[in-house]
């Protein structure tokens, strides 16, 4: 047996004995190893993502770290109920959000190996999920929303404002990578972190990696501007004391990549976790919010929110556009932009021209 092989069995091993921990307690129907550990892409530094489905409803979703033998775990818990809704369901299929809410757990599916199935459902599932195809419908949604951030893009940039522009761009950018995925029958990640890696993985999108990477300044940010937007980030989401919520989790998804010099991965968490905690500056965190899959890839609603931030809350204002980067572009490298995600609209095939930050001359 090889070292990887070695490797392999010894992350089966423990995920067996975090579950059998636990199984006195509660019911675990299935374990399920993901990430890293099943792709081959760990390192000295990877923790071990381990699944464990739970029979019953009545458990407390989400992710806990726990060290067994010096080897970080992440541990995340789900109800079965999460996966027979998707996979076992025509309840979620043929809708605008379809997407959003099938992706994570059709993923998980695809991407994991299954430690223990007592019952067999992890095996259907997966089953299902290999066998899953987008519907017309479900893809149709964003490829409008593409459409819709150009469209905006295109009046802004003719007004020379460059926050909206950037904004609707990038935002068109998501919609169109979404939709090319999903008509490879690819999963649309609507956590950026995710979507990036599909992009470096996917040979269906190789051609738009090195544009995806420059229109979202992920090969710009170094170590030091990543730790100094780190430790503003981190003052604004402890003042707000966002401990439990998709605020903080994003966040130390950011503090983990930068641990790992994985800083394009670091800074779409960092986003993110802005993006979240937004609402909550402008609103108070009891404030009722449209369904984030209402929120994502939509410029306008991102727009709107970073003008209410700057009359309630000047420094988070200015410290969301330095996170954006909106500082380094100039209108004439957005054009270029604009231009090259046009040609997607256009049927043109092949790699996107990467636009360069340049001065308007």
């Amino acid at each position: 047996m090889g070292p990887g092989a070695e490797k392999r069995e010894r992350f089966r091993q423990v995920a067996r004995e975090i579950a059998a921990k636990i199984s006195a307690k509660k019911e675990i129907v299935g374990v399920f190893l993901f990430g890293s550990a099943v792709s081959g892409g760990s390192d000295e530094e990877s923790d071990v993502d381990v699944g464990l489905v739970y029979g019953g409803s009545r458990i407390r979703e989400g992710r806990e770290e726990r060290r067994i033998e010096g080897i970080r775990v992440d541990v995340c818990h789900y109800p079965a109920s999460r996966f027979s809704g998707v996979f076992e369901s025509e309840s979620m299929r043929g809708k605008r959000d379809t997407w959003f809410n099938a992706s994570l757990w059709l993923g998980l599916m695809r991407g994991c190996e299954i430690i223990e199935d007592p019952l067999g459902l992890l095996r259907r599932w997966k089953e299902a999920a290999l066998s899953w195809k987008w519907r017309e419908g479900e893809i149709e949604h964003l490829e409008l929303a593409y459409l819709k951030n150009l469209s905006a893009a295109n009046l802004f940039i003719e007004e020379k404002r460059v926050l909206e522009t950037l904004v609707f761009l990038r935002e068109a950018l998501g919609a169109a990578v979404c939709a090319r995925l999903m008509r490879s029958n690819l999963v649309p990640y609507w956590d950026p972190r995710f979507l990036y890696r599909s992009i470096v993985s996917s040979c269906e999108l190789a051609g738009l990696r090195g544009f995806y990477e420059r229109l979202n300044d992920l090969d710009a940010v170094d170590a030091s501007l990543l730790r100094s937007l780190l430790k503003k980030l981190r003052f604004y989401v402890e003042r707000e004391g966002e401990k439990s919520s998709g605020v903080a989790t994003h966040f130390h998804n950011a503090l983990d990549g930068y641990w790992r010099r994985q800083y394009a991965s670091a800074l779409l968490s960092a986003r993110l976790s802005a993006f979240l905690l937004a609402p909550r500056v402008v609103y108070g965190p009891s404030a009722s919010l449209p369904p984030l899959a209402d929120r994502i890839l939509d410029g306008g609603q991102h727009v709107e929110m970073i003008k209410k931030l700057e009359g309630s809350d000047k420094g988070f204002h200015g410290f969301y556009l330095n996170l954006l980067f909106v500082e380094r572009w100039k209108l004439e490298a957005l054009r270029g932009a604009l231009d090259a995600l046009c040609a997607i609209s256009n049927g043109k095939k092949g790699g996107l021209k990467t636009p360069s930050r340049q001065e308007e001359t």
